[in-house]
């Protein structure tokens, strides 16, 4: 099935949810032409003809996304799972001193955007940085550790008048309407040979289509209307690189992400890192790509 993109923004009538559905173009090369992958209870799947970007057309309004993340519920969870985040941010944090201790980059200033409730900032506080972050949940806010500077709202509304080392981007640039706009802000707000860290689900995840040979689990692109997460972009590592180069940054080092906080998925996570150490390819349920500003 194919289709083009429609401009325009109606009520969604289909689930009676009450919120506007609005149809986009791909955010990476502009194409309004693409094939429809999935249709689950939600939202619509598409991938694009011309680069291959996958997203939701047409995707919720921005109104109901904000509502939806400033839900309680979403972050209680996130503190009954502490011990188990705390085990991924460590392992996130190790490698990312190392990256950065490598192209000269050393205890210097930071910024994370969708900061969340600051576990990743309290750590890097912790070994000496200098931290912000960027939150649009007032709920994640009430969370977060003092002392870190917080700028409420999208980053594209901060104002230029700081620029950071480092600037990391957690699983979260899929659930943003506009993902290139958002690198091309981030590169404005690095200093010039600054990094820039970006990790997302991986939407070509292999070791997800083999459990789905063996015990014939549903591959879903995109939770039900009752999951914690909208994702409104699915990246693979193409597409991800050509959208941060094409935001002005060069690939310094691709690698698995390990966003596991169960044993299961860790353990997942240490064979997909072995097997993309060995063969270049990434098996897993996330990806992560290191870049320098050009």
């Amino acid at each position: 099935m194919s289709g083009k993109a429609k401009k325009e923004i109606k009520t969604c009538g289909a689930n009676n949810m009450g919120y506007g559905l609005e149809y986009t173009k791909c955010n990476l090369c502009g194409s309004g032409s693409y094939d429809i992958l999935q249709n689950p209870d939600s939202f619509r799947i598409v991938k694009c003809k011309k680069c291959g970007l996958i997203y939701v057309n047409p995707r919720p309004d921005q109104k109901y996304i904000k509502e939806f993340y400033s839900k309680t519920s979403n972050y209680a969870e996130w503190h009954k799972q502490k011990e188990g985040r705390e085990k991924m941010w460590e392992k996130r944090v190790k490698e990312l001193v190392g990256v950065a201790n490598e192209n000269n980059i050393q205890k210097g200033s930071i910024l994370d955007i969708g900061c969340g409730i600051g576990t990743f900032l309290s750590m890097m506080k912790d070994k000496g940085w200098r931290c912000s972050g960027t939150e649009i949940s007032e709920i994640a806010l009430d969370s977060l550790e003092r002392g870190i500077d917080v700028f409420v709202g999208p980053i594209e509304n901060m104002k230029p008048n700081k620029r950071f080392d480092i600037i990391t981007i957690w699983h979260v640039l899929e659930h943003l309407p506009d993902p290139l706009k958002t690198l091309n802000k981030a590169n404005s707000l690095l200093k010039d040979e600054g990094m820039i860290v970006v990790a997302v689900p991986n939407a070509e995840e292999r070791i997800f289509l083999f459990l789905k040979t063996t015990i014939r689990m549903k591959r879903q692109y995109l939770f039900s209307k009752d999951s914690k997460e909208i994702h409104l972009y699915h990246f693979s590592q193409s597409s991800l690189r050509k959208m941060m180069e094409k935001a002005g940054f060069t690939i310094i080092k691709e690698a698995v992400d390990t966003p596991g906080i169960t044993f299961a998925r860790r353990f997942f996570d240490d064979i997909a890192g072995f097997v993309f150490r060995i063969t270049g390819k990434n098996i897993g349920i996330a990806l992560k790509i290191y870049a320098k500003k050009q």
